[in-house]
């Protein structure tokens, strides 16, 4: 399908018991439609069968991605694109920038998920009291303890967010996972950040020394992960 182009002007919606059905639109719509072809019932199966054939070669490509390295770049961009990453990267054995459980999800999580598929659609935050609950019984805390997200980098955001409102620093290994105290740079916050030892561990000690009055958080990341 090219150059679809529309000019749409002053669409007014009209309620049933003026004569008109609802959703009627009474001013200009222009399409201009160049080189596009009916859209029949054989296009539609051309089409689909394509986009089926394409699904299917996807996985190789899906592979060489997950084993793609994680490049960081400057200026707090987390990743270089994935069309970049699928280029002349190699694959590799392990990521070992990334705290990943290799052996992927298990099978009792597999089932889980795809169980779950038919009601993939729909917004999950009814569903979040009752996991919040699950998760707390578990886990031996009162629900109140339990905070979800998706993904661990809006809590982590969030983290810096609330400890950064007044200033001060934040204490971390160096290197170590930095997604916290970056972004609490970004709130006048100063960063903290103590070297690992020549075995590349971290140096508990020189942290306990590095906090001061000034100190809002100590942030560490066990396994460490640079």
């Amino acid at each position: 399908m090219q150059g679809l182009q529309a000019n749409v002007t002053n669409i007014h919606l009209f309620p049933d018991n003026d004569g008109r059905k609802n959703g009627t639109c009474t001013n200009n719509i222009k399409p201009k439609l160049n080189n596009m072809a009916p859209m029949n019932r054989r296009n539609w199966l051309k089409a689909s069968t394509l986009l089926t054939g394409g699904l299917a070669l996807a996985p190789a490509a899906w592979n060489k991605l997950e084993a793609a390295p994680a490049n960081r770049i400057a200026g707090g961009e987390r990743f270089i694109s994935d069309a970049e990453l699928l280029g002349d990267a190699p694959v590799l054995k392990a990521r070992l920038s990334a705290n990943e459980n290799p052996f992927g999800p298990s099978e009792k999580a597999k089932l889980a998920i795809t169980g779950a598929m038919a009601a993939s659609y729909q917004y999950g935050f009814m569903g979040n009291r009752q996991l919040v609950q699950k998760i707390a019984a578990r886990e031996k805390v009162d629900p109140d303890m339990v905070l979800l997200g998706a993904g661990s980098t809006p809590i982590l955001h969030a983290t810096a967010i609330h400890y950064s409102r007044n200033g001060g620093n934040i204490v971390t290994a160096d290197p170590s996972y930095a997604d916290l105290p970056e972004h609490a740079t970004n709130f006048n916050t100063k960063w903290v950040k103590v070297p690992l030892t020549a075995e590349y561990k971290l140096d508990l000690d020189a942290i306990e020394k590095a906090i001061d009055a000034e100190t809002k958080l100590v942030c560490i990341c066990n396994p460490n992960n640079p």
